[in-house]
């Protein structure tokens, strides 16, 4: 999915991502791939903000910016301003789930509180909603011999920096220093337990204390801890699944005009064996998915039924 691998940075490249979307526009027309190029064109404008922003952050603060994080036990790297980054992405374009809130520490909520003033002097009226599921940051470890980096989830961050200030936290103290949902709480924990930075009672309750495993070893030095529950999984395959059908949605009606514009006029059940035809190369279509395009188009005023006979189309210029 085109959202994910933007999101998550895992596109081979962006010219390649609008290469692509701009071979689906030269064949099917803007309106399929309107959306697209607005996902395309968010990041862009990201990465331009992105840029701006520090050179706004450098010449406010000067090198202090440089040092605005850091101590013995766990180093934010993320707030180092060179290494900071947004994602500006409008709500209209992308398929994004709520996130919980969270209390920030100081620090990353001076940074993000800057940025939000940066961002709506040059776009009056705007709002941003900063999505805490979709962030994710790098901390170091300083206590052990090896200095390991952690790829973390915000939620995780917040928790783990706690333990700059203190080795040992009940469960309580965690929710109430950080204003965290307790289910959630609840999860993350978890999740930190298994990857044996933090050990606990077994199994975590609400009373539990938590301390910081101060003898942690590891065989490696970058650990991916930003991993995502079941619950998480399920959560994000509905959702990417749901895109994966709107996508492929476009694309068979795409198809459905490309073809009754060619033809002009057109038998229902030949429409649909060529749209089968012309997308198995890309996926298997689903007929009854090809059926609802059609009465869609036909709504839209793209096709007409024959007064004469009902399985005839023809194409509305």
């Amino acid at each position: 999915m085109l959202q994910e691998r933007l999101i998550h940075q895992l596109s081979v490249s962006k010219s390649y991502e609008e290469l692509l979307i701009s071979e689906f526009k030269n064949k099917c027309g803007s309106e399929y791939t309107k959306k697209l190029e607005e996902m395309i064109e968010d990041i862009r404008l990201s990465e331009e903000l992105t840029y701006q922003f520090r050179i706004d952050q450098k010449n406010t603060h000067g090198d202090k910016i440089s040092k605005i994080y850091s101590n013995n036990n766990l180093e934010a790297n993320i707030f180092f301003i060179d290494f900071f980054s947004f994602m500006v992405l409008n709500s209209d374009s992308w398929v994004l789930s709520h996130s919980s809130d969270v209390l920030l520490p100081d620090k990353l909520k001076t940074v993000y509180d800057n940025f939000t003033t940066f961002y709506l002097s040059n776009y009056v009226g705007r709002k941003l909603t900063l999505l805490h599921r979709y962030s994710e940051g790098e901390l170091q470890i300083n206590f052990t011999r090896e200095k390991h980096r952690l790829k973390v989830s915000t939620y995780q961050m917040v928790i783990l920096l706690l333990f700059n200030q203190e080795l040992t936290w009940t469960f309580e103290q965690i929710q109430d220093k950080i204003q965290i949902h307790p289910k959630l709480l609840l999860k993350i924990l978890s999740g930190l337990l298994k990857s044996d930075l933090l050990i606990s009672d077994n199994p975590l309750t609400v009373n539990s204390r938590i301390e910081l495993a101060t003898n942690f070893l590891s065989n490696k030095i970058r650990l991916n801890i930003n991993l995502p529950s079941k619950a998480e999984e399920q959560k994000d395959r509905y959702h990417f699944t749901k895109a994966a059908v709107e996508e492929r949605r476009m694309f068979i009606q795409a198809a459905l005009v490309r073809i009754m514009k060619k033809k002009q006029t057109l038998k229902q059940s030949l429409l649909i064996q060529e749209v089968i035809q012309q997308l198995t190369s890309r996926f298997k279509p689903d007929i009854y998915l090809i059926e609802t395009c059609i009465e869609k188009l036909i709504a839209c005023e793209y096709f007409q039924r024959d007064s004469n006979d009902n399985d005839t189309l023809h194409y509305l210029p």
